[in-house]
């Protein structure tokens, strides 16, 4: 699909395309050979645009880093989506993404210059979680997860239909109404972004290759984008492009619970003496114990790791900035640390078993379960300790 427009002297060629299409492909190069342009835009940033061109990328994966920097959930997200749309492209026989890397090999080899257009994906990513909320979060977890199920296979057919506008602007629709500020953010943002790069890009003639679900904001940006100033314009591009901080509700809760516990230690010592104290403990000591262990063991954790996850649970249940599901997924790392071969099998899965027998998803299992199971225990341990101050 093909749009073409013509603002402040610059003529656009706007280029909607399906990721998993070999139309698509064909379109961009005879697209950009006919119109050589002064600029190829694409709608990539530098963090996609190296992925999609370095093969090895999956197997560079430094999973300790990714644990303590706490980033297992967008990991893990990222790896799913790329995972689906890699099996959706082999049912038709193309690369996910190979219209954008067509783009950047045609506008090389007719030494025309590439402007990377789109946010950093770790940008977007980060937005996207900071504004939804538990059952946003919940809910497209879960259609991500099931997508690892997913074995209809798809024609190609069916894969040009998503360039069709009507097709799109129903799918945007639904989109907005189940997840509006998922939808904000992924869409609308990013849209405003690339037709700010797309205006801005050098020389008087560019062609913009992007995903077909962004052609109609674009086009709708580009027509309106005189109607703001230029402080407004760079105040909005601030604005998209600042990381939020995290919000402070998780903290405040980790600690209005630890200061509750405290208060059950103090108070059950002053009211009971140190017999009721050391109950207390035992059975703090003796679920978290428990449950994080049981948690490892349900993940198939190496023996050592289980073992650790037993003794560190209750010490790492009493300080909100350590978790025990870091702490197990990083011991996990360590004794039975994933091999080349699990990274490369990292996009091959297509069953549930699959995931069981890789050891870098079962590393991100050991982190969910027993971090799981430390929780569990916190509140099922809170209930038994109750009872011991009367």
């Amino acid at each position: 699909m093909i749009e073409r427009l013509i603002k402040n002297n610059k003529k656009i060629t706007l280029i909607g395309t399906a990721h998993i299409s070999k139309e698509s492909v064909h379109e961009v190069k005879s697209t950009i050979e006919a119109e050589k342009p002064d600029v190829v835009c694409v709608e990539l940033c530098p963090r996609r645009y190296e992925i999609l061109n370095n093969k090895e990328k999956w197997k560079q994966t430094d999973i300790t880093k990714i644990i303590k920097e706490g980033k297992i959930y967008l990991f893990l997200v990222n790896l799913i989506l790329s995972n689906f749309q890699k099996r959706l492209g082999e049912d038709v026989g193309i690369l996910p993404g190979a219209e954008m890397i067509e783009a950047t090999n045609v506008a090389r080899n007719l030494n025309i210059p590439i402007e990377l257009a789109d946010r950093d994906i770790n940008i977007t990513m980060k937005r996207a979680s900071s504004k939804m909320g538990v059952f946003e979060k919940y809910k497209i977890f879960s259609l991500i997860l099931m997508s690892l199920f997913f074995s209809e296979k798809l024609r190609a057919e069916e894969i040009e239909q998503l360039k069709n506008k009507d097709v799109m602007s129903q799918m945007m629709d639904e989109l907005s109404l189940a997840f509006p500020n998922v939808k904000r953010t992924l869409i609308d943002e990013r849209d405003y972004y690339l037709t700010n790069k797309i205006l801005n890009a050098s020389g008087n003639r560019v062609v913009a290759v992007v995903g077909s679900g962004h052609l109609a904001g674009i086009k709708k940006n580009i027509e309106k984008f005189d109607e703001k100033g230029k402080e407004e314009h760079e105040n909005l591009m601030k604005n998209i492009t600042r990381i939020p901080k995290g919000r402070n509700l998780g903290k405040i809760f980790a600690y209005s619970i630890l200061l509750l516990i405290a208060g059950m230690f103090i108070y059950g010592f002053y009211v009971g003496g140190m017999e009721t104290f050391t109950n207390m403990a035992w059975t703090w000591f003796l679920y978290h114990s428990v449950f994080a262990a049981i948690g490892a063991v349900l993940a198939f954790a190496h023996p050592l790791t289980i073992l650790a996850t037993f003794i560190f649970s209750p010490f790492t249940a009493i300080h909100p900035g350590i978790g025990i599901g870091t702490v197990s997924a990083l011991i996990e790392a360590k004794v039975r640390p994933p091999k080349v071969i699990d990274f490369e099998n990292l996009q091959r899965m297509r069953k549930w078993k699959d995931m069981w027998k890789n050891q870098v998803i079962r590393i991100i299992f050991i982190f969910f379960f027993t971090s799981t199971g430390g929780s569990i225990a916190t509140f099922v341990s809170m209930g038994f300790m109750f009872p011991m101050l009367w």
